[in-house]
This record gives structure tokens, sequence and C-alpha cells, in this order.
């Protein structure tokens, strides 16, 4: 079912391991540009992660990643955070 119908979603919320988070398959950027995901890396250190990432559970215990994916990068590459807070959301593809 497609995250686009208009249905209700029941979503949680919890600071997850990025090491636990898979980018997804479905990403259509595919250039990030550095500069400007230090920036935003710098910016969290500064001023927090205003919104979470979403992801979505997989059976193998992992997530995936369904949206955020400049502010996960950021996160990951640019701060000493290893865990970082999302949305989880049941949905599938």
């Amino acid at each position: 079912m497609p995250i686009t119908d208009h249905k209700n979603y029941p979503f949680s919320f919890s600071m997850i391991d990025i090491k636990k988070i898979d980018p997804s398959p479905y990403q259509h950027r595919k250039y990030f540009d550095e500069n400007s995901l230090r920036e935003l890396g710098a910016s969290i250190l500064q001023d927090g992660l205003i919104e979470p990432i979403i992801v979505r559970p997989q059976k193998n215990g992992r997530y995936q990643l369904i949206a955020g994916e400049r502010r996960f990068r950021a996160v990951k590459d640019y701060t000493d955070y290893s865990v970082i807070q999302a949305k989880i959301a049941e949905v599938n593809d």
C-alpha cells in the first residue's frame, strides 16, 4: 500500500543506531553535495535534529530509510552521534 493513500498510518518514535539503517533503493537522488551535508551536520550539532528521519522496519532487525536521506547522511558522516531520532512507519512499497 503506497504511503500516499489517504489513511492513518501507525507511527512510533525511537532513537535508532545509525549502523542499523539502510538507504532506500528507491532514492531518486544520486548526488549529495558534501559541502551542504557538512553544513547540515554542523547545524544539527548546534541546534539538534529538528525533524526526525522516517524509516520502516525490515525483517532482519534493520531499518530502511524512507525520508530524510540528507539528514541521515549529515548525522552519519558529520556528527559524532551514534543514534538518530526516527519516526518508524509500518508501510509497504
